[in-house]
């Protein structure tokens, strides 16, 4: 997702104030035959007529109220008279608003008596660059946009400031005077963008390319630990898909779509059927993509055994589920369900287990059931609209903004309600919103950072 990163250099930023000094009467005067007394040295005693700052630093623009107080009492601000020395800055009624850069005095007078305070006028810089993050592929390219403005009345003002750009690590990615990006090879590094004093740094993370639904699979098969991204929408049609076998890394999916899966039974390593999924360890991270899928009845390939029912654990993105899933949105259609079979009858949308401290974050999740009830086992669509359940390998899992779309009849549970169906470990849940028509997921999302998610299914 696309954040936009501000620096702001301020001169001073603070504030100060310091209690001056008055003079006050010692006591009652001496009688002419009474020996000569010394007043004491009032030096340290406070003044009567005081302002709450002695000292301000302000933008070009921008204001501070001060305030007066005589003898400990708050004055009125149009009680007292207020006038400021000099054109960097007014201070009407105690409003002190920096004009222009300078130095000037406020001057506040109340019964006679009067109360200063010293102005520092400055411009404020702000150094905006378009991205704070950039994942390019190997021997991909991208650009930063950077610019710098200066905050004059609320606003900011375009100036011409030169920007200069360098990488942290040349081996990894280069960039060149425009910002423009050339992923050399896989890694990660930072850009830092500079302008005078401001400066910004940008996360920079180089991808192994994928482009096809062949190199899904023989890429990430070969290197489970590595960091992909995928370039375009792949199609999966035409074949059956086996879940692989296990995922540490993170897969990047640019916004792209993943698209008519169809998710199979396979047999797992530990030589029993799990229900279909894109892996069956998911101990890494996958974000930033779209992944429409389905469970059908099937002839498996692999054995020519007719699958009428969804094996155990089946979930879109994994069996298992131990890392990440982020800002994915997944539309998934069953047309079977979970088969009732050694009480491994449950399954989920996102994954089948959620185990260890599993992340889901940021997702839509988009799902329709064929019928609410099954020809096989119990009988019941035993289908969980997250995940399937908890088990001891749970620890402290988090589901956290995550929005639910179900336009049809059928709608399960996402948690426990009065009993531990789903598990008696319960996740972290921290945002979870129930739609049943799209147009209400649509005004829902509109003007959030799940704007950009929702987006992927209509691109």
């Amino acid at each position: 997702m696309k954040k936009a990163l501000t620096a702001i250099m301020l001169a001073f930023l603070l504030v100060f104030a310091f209690v001056g000094c008055a003079e006050e009467p010692a006591g009652p005067p001496s009688d002419s035959d009474q020996p000569s007394v010394t007043p004491p040295d009032d030096s340290d005693e406070e003044e009567i007529l005081q302002l709450s700052a002695d000292y301000i630093v302000l933008g070009v623009g921008l204001t501070k109220q001060l305030t007066l107080t005589y003898d400990g009492e708050e004055i009125a601000a149009s009680e007292a008279v207020w006038t400021a020395s000099g054109s960097a800055a007014t201070a009407e009624g105690g409003l002190v608003t920096g004009v222009s850069e300078g130095e000037c005095t406020v001057t506040a007078e109340y019964g006679g008596e009067t109360a200063e305070a010293s102005v520092t006028v400055t411009v404020i810089q702000r150094l905006t660059v378009s991205e704070s993050e950039v994942v390019i592929a190997l021997d991909g390219t991208a650009k930063l946009e950077a610019s710098v403005g200066e905050l004059r009345d609320d606003a900011i003002a375009a100036t011409d400031e030169a920007v200069t750009y360098s990488s942290g690590d040349p081996s990894v990615v280069t960039v060149d005077g425009e910002g423009n990006l050339y992923g050399v090879q896989s890694g990660a590094t930072r850009i830092l963008v500079q302008s005078g004093d401001l400066s910004v740094s940008v996360a920079v993370t180089v991808c192994e390319e994928i482009k096809t639904a062949a190199e899904f699979r023989e890429k990430l098969t070969a290197d489970p630990d590595g960091t992909f991204l995928i370039t375009q929408d792949i199609d999966f049609s035409g074949m059956q898909y086996f879940a692989l076998t296990s995922f540490s890394g993170t897969l990047y999916g640019g916004g792209h779509k993943l698209t008519n899966l169809l998710l199979v039974n396979h047999l797992s390593s530990a030589a029993t059927n799990y229900g279909g999924a894109l892996f069956e360890n998911l101990t890494g991270t996958v974000c930033d993509l779209y992944i429409g899928a389905r469970y059908e009845a099937v002839v498996r390939e692999t054995d020519q055994v007719l699958h009428e029912g969804i094996a155990q654990f089946g979930g879109v993105v994994a069996n298992l589920l131990y890392g990440t899933v982020e800002n994915v949105y997944i539309n998934v259609d069953y047309q079977i369900y979970p088969w009732y079979s050694q009480n491994w009858n449950e399954c989920g949308a996102v994954c089948g287990r959620l185990r260890g401290n599993a992340e889901i974050r940021g997702c839509i999740i988009e799902y329709s059931c064929a019928t609410p009830e099954s020809t096989l086992g119990s009988g019941l669509a035993d289908i969980h609209t997250i995940y399937g359940m908890t088990d001891s390998n749970t620890q402290t899992p988090v589901i956290d903004n995550v929005y639910i779309l179900n336009s049809g009849s059928y709608k399960k549970d996402y948690r426990n309600t009065t009993s531990d169906y789903f598990g008696s470990i319960q996740p972290m849940f921290n945002g979870i919103y129930e739609f049943e028509e799209t147009q209400a997921l649509a005004e829902a999302v509109q003007g959030t950072a799940m704007q950009t998610v929702y987006e992927y299914a209509q691109a």
